[in-house]
């Protein structure tokens, strides 16, 4: 997982994870190859990502969750990755987010959840030595998009909670004229 598009001077986040021996054992050395293809500039999205909050759910899983907004003129897809940094200024974790629903319209805002980190939510004591993050959006994995979102209703809504967290269950209602398909429920 990592950047998929960097401006000349910009950098981004990476993260491999592999799988090893039963009996941990530490790497004599390793060796990261890097290649990337040249390509023309990206414009400006004109997205804009509010403050993050993170939390730890009921599991100990970290979730770094925040807004995006969308500024600009076109409809687009939105793809995210975040860093996770120690105090030293090292990345101990990265992960990528696509939003929960596959079309941000111009002036919508949308929640991000980012919650499939790697070893900061398998490695004991690792989230400790957290200390800030970063959010930007991966320019490669997104793009404008045709897509035409309608709203619908929702109909016996019901929700709960208890130590585990929050559900919430009804029935969805198509209200509108069209034929609907990938119903998108926001997380």
């Amino acid at each position: 997982m990592s950047i998929r598009y960097l401006a000349p001077g910009e950098d981004g986040p990476f993260r491999i994870s592999t799988t090893g021996p039963a009996v941990p054992v530490e790497a004599a050395s390793f060796q990261v190859y890097v290649d990337a293809e040249v390509t023309d500039p990206i414009a400006e999205f004109g997205l804009s990502l509010s403050d993050a909050h993170n939390f730890l759910s009921y599991y100990g899983d970290l979730h770094l969750v925040g807004e995006v907004t969308n500024n600009g003129s076109e409809t687009y897809n939105v793809s995210l990755i975040a860093a996770i940094y120690d105090a030293s200024g090292n990345i101990i974790d990265a992960a990528s987010d696509d939003l929960a629903i596959s079309a941000l319209a111009p002036g919508e805002s949308l929640p991000y959840d980012f919650s499939f980190w790697g070893p900061v939510n398998y490695k004991d004591g690792l989230y400790d030595g957290a200390d800030t993050y970063s959010i930007q959006v991966d320019a490669y994995w997104t793009w404008t998009t045709g897509t035409q979102l309608v709203t619908l209703s929702t109909s016996d809504d019901t929700h709960g909670f208890d130590e585990f967290g929050g559900t919430f269950t009804g029935k969805i209602v198509n209200d509108s004229a069209a034929y609907l398909r990938s119903l998108a429920q926001m997380r």
